[in-house]
C-alpha cells in the first residue's frame, strides 16, 4: 500500500482575518485511547479506566498510535480532547498515523 504524503496546511500571511484559526492552535491539545467496544481509556500495558483522568496521555496523535500498534491494543480509537471545547475528535487507529512501515528512532 502506498503511503500518500499530504503537507501540512499553510498559515494565511495575515492572522488577524483568521482569529479563530489562531486561538485554536494555542488550545491545549490532550490525546488518548479508546476501546471502542467498551468506552474505556488506555492507562496502562493491559489497563483500563472508565475516565479520562486515569488515562494515558499521548503527547501526538503519532505516539498513540505507535502506543497502540506496538503494544498491540485491539479496537482502539485515538481521542483528541481540548478542555475548552465540548466536544471530541476520534480518529481511527491507521498504520498511516504512526509511519508503522519505518524503523522507531531510539527514545
Amino acid at each position: 500500500m502506498a503511503v500518500v504524503q499530504i503537507p501540512p496546511p499553510v498559515s494565511p500571511p495575515n492572522n488577524r482575518r483568521h482569529p479563530c484559526r489562531v486561538a485554536l492552535k494555542q488550545l491545549p491539545m490532550r490525546v488518548f485511547l479508546r476501546n471502542t467496544k467498551t468506552g474505556l481509556y488506555r492507562t496502562g500495558s493491559n489497563q483500563w479506566a472508565p475516565e479520562t483522568a486515569q488515562a494515558l496521555i499521548f503527547t501526538t496523535v503519532q505516539h498513540a498510535a505507535r502506543f497502540a500498534f506496538d503494544e498491540e491494543v485491539p479496537e482502539a480509537e485515538i481521542v483528541l480532547r481540548c478542555d475548552l471545547l465540548d466536544q471530541e475528535v476520534s480518529l481511527p487507529l491507521l498504520p498511516e498515523l504512526c509511519n508503522v512501515d519505518e524503523p522507531r528512532s531510539a527514545a
